[in-house]
């Protein structure tokens, strides 16, 4: 994937829609059909919330090298000319702009407004500032943050459905197969 590709990406402004975000990129078939994606749709269903941390997880991952790249520092004229797009370095700083943009809505499931406001931590200022590594790492940071709780839930009831299933393969059956359940052994 090449930086060049988030030049001129459209990113829904006022809600967070991440297979919007990601159908406007190259990466939304990948992403779709991956291994991990079908994985957690087979074990907790299509519209389970680790679907999508899945998906953002691998977007970011997909984006590493480009956040990790030569991102150029902050340039407060580029907002205000009235034409910023006529010469390549611009484009340029456009494209890392999209991909910045994208990658925060991603993280933190913003939208791209939210994420662009000067209020909000990091701000694409301070993103651009900082060194690579510490970029990509405040990024899956951000993530993490956003994520941790639901993963935990998605870990404690995968544990308690693999649970159950191990209960039930134990449970006695009657001559046609059925089980039998606790309250019927309870009667006796």
């Amino acid at each position: 994937m090449k930086i060049e590709q988030f030049f001129g990406l459209s990113i829904p402004p006022h809600q967070f829609d991440l297979d919007a975000i990601l159908k406007k990129t190259t990466l939304f078939e990948d992403i779709q059909h991956s291994n991990t994606v079908k994985k957690y749709i087979k074990e907790a269903g299509a519209h389970n919330k680790i679907i999508s941390i899945a998906k953002r997880q691998l977007f970011l991952k997909a984006v590493t090298s480009l956040i990790e790249g030569d991102i150029q520092k902050y340039d407060a004229l580029w907002y205000t000319k009235d034409v910023n797009t006529a010469e390549e370095q611009d484009r340029l700083y456009e494209a890392e702009e999209k991909l910045l943009i994208a990658s925060l809505c991603i993280a933190t499931a913003q939208p791209a407004n939210k994420v662009q406001d000067e209020q909000f931590k990091p701000s694409i200022k301070n993103l651009r500032d900082m060194k690579p590594n510490e970029r990509m790492q405040k990024i899956w940071a951000l993530l993490h943050q956003n994520t941790e709780d639901d993963i935990v839930k998605y870990q404690k009831d995968a544990k308690q459905r693999s649970e159950e299933k191990e209960a039930d393969a134990t449970q006695p059956e009657d001559s046609s197969g059925n089980k039998f359940t606790k309250w019927v052994s309870n009667l006796f």
